[in-house]
């Protein structure tokens, strides 16, 4: 074990070594700026942010946001018209990988399920309530007001093989 620690040691050190003999460009984000993944991390919070105004604007009553547990995150958690609604919020800034809402493919969908299935757990709601997932696409362009759409019933659980 010794042995092991003593080489994983000498090759993160090389490494930061290497690092800084290569060239004095700081890694994205040590110097104050904004990386790639705080940059995507603020279009999220941004994204959440209109979307639950836009669900409240709507008759929503939001529950809780982002709601983290071991099979995921769930965007926001609110209740419309009796039903407890599992939101994903996708946000992008153009629409050159695609629209935002077809971002949430079978992964994402079974990943929201699962959290979907620990928040009722955790917060001991009954298992025949009404349950829905939507989800929130938001294109936030510069030169404008963002496109909000809601897509109600974005899926079921049987579509994506939950329950049969």
């Amino acid at each position: 074990m010794g042995n092991f620690l003593g080489w994983f040691r000498r090759i993160f050190r090389r490494r930061g070594k290497a690092a800084e003999v290569a060239g004095s460009a700081a890694p994205a984000g040590a110097d104050g700026t904004a990386g790639a993944g705080k940059w995507r991390q603020k279009i999220g919070a941004e994204g959440e942010a209109i979307a639950a105004r836009e669900l409240e604007r709507l008759g929503y009553r939001i529950v809780e946001r982002n709601f983290r547990c071991k099979a995921g995150e769930l965007d926001i958690v609110a209740e419309d018209g009796g039903a407890t609604v599992f939101v994903e919020v996708k946000a992008r800034r153009t629409e050159s990988k695609g629209a935002p809402a077809e971002s949430v493919h079978s992964r994402k969908r079974v990943r929201m399920a699962r959290a979907a299935m620990w928040y009722i757990r955790a917060r001991r709601l009954p298992s025949d309530a009404r349950y829905r997932f939507d989800v929130v696409s938001i294109l936030m362009r510069p030169e404008g007001a963002p496109e909000i759409s809601v897509l109600k019933n974005a899926f079921r659980l049987d579509e994506i093989g939950m329950i049969r």
